[in-house]
């Protein structure tokens, strides 16, 4: 339901940016419309929407199994800070950002009571377990633009970092009989995530990817997980 939500937020906001750029590439001039040369104020790709494949890299001792699938989702706002006479600025913002994977044949007790996370193998009762985490971040991006004056136009490309605050982590099973089992605790789950970040393309449309630097679970509980994620990023305003 909470992905469901934020998908529905990222089409309207999509539909909203591609109709503020089409009307910021027009002028009325004697109560005609033309298209403009050039932006009277140059873009600056405030708004950031990212949609993309989202998994862990994981330790080589096999305490975790994954299935080949999981989707990472994020909506930033970012000010943007040119630096003068080059093609390069600086940026800084806020968002929302969330991730899911998928358990193959094991489960997470979040409720658990041990000292460290646990990976139960047995998992015959579900058809599916999904572990869901969502992040208050603050982006940070050193940018090159080709076109400086328009930039839903032309090659561009950043990279940077990225600040996480742990909002809510919960897992979500669904079992052999339909019914569901939610859990939400964030015990064993560092509070805070920093990851390296980049992107590439062109106009509007670019690819991003992600590393996160810290690991993923505290140092009680299983060492050296660190979470990935590759996907589609949308830029403009």
């Amino acid at each position: 339901m909470y992905n469901t939500l934020y998908m529905k937020k990222i089409f309207l906001c999509t539909a909203l940016l591609f109709a503020i750029n089409t009307l910021q590439a027009q002028e009325v001039v004697s109560g005609k419309t033309k298209t403009a040369t050039q932006y009277s104020k140059p873009s600056r790709d405030y708004v950031m929407l990212q949609a993309g494949y989202n998994s862990w890299l994981l330790p080589n001792d096999d305490t975790v199994f994954l299935k080949n699938r999981g989707h990472a989702i994020g909506i930033y706002m970012c000010y943007d800070f040119p630096i003068k006479k080059t093609n390069f600025s600086f940026a800084a913002g806020a968002g929302i950002g969330s991730s899911n994977v998928y358990l193959d044949s094991m489960v997470i007790n979040l409720a658990d009571t041990s000292a460290a996370i646990r990976f139960p193998d047995d998992a015959k009762d579900y058809k599916r377990f999904k572990v869901s985490s969502n992040y208050l971040e603050a982006p940070f991006e050193f940018r090159y633009f080709q076109n400086k004056e328009n930039r839903n136009k032309g090659f561009k490309a950043a990279i940077g970092l990225k600040a996480g605050f742990l909002l809510n982590l919960h897992t979500k099973g669904v079992l052999s009989t339909g019914v569901k089992d939610k859990t939400s605790y964030r015990r064993y789950y560092e509070k805070w995530r920093y990851a390296a970040t980049a992107r590439v393309g062109w106009g509007n449309f670019s690819v991003f990817g992600t590393y996160q630097l810290n690991n993923l679970f505290n140092s009680q509980s299983l060492q050296g997980v660190r979470p990935i994620s590759v996907g589609i990023c949308i830029t403009g305003l």
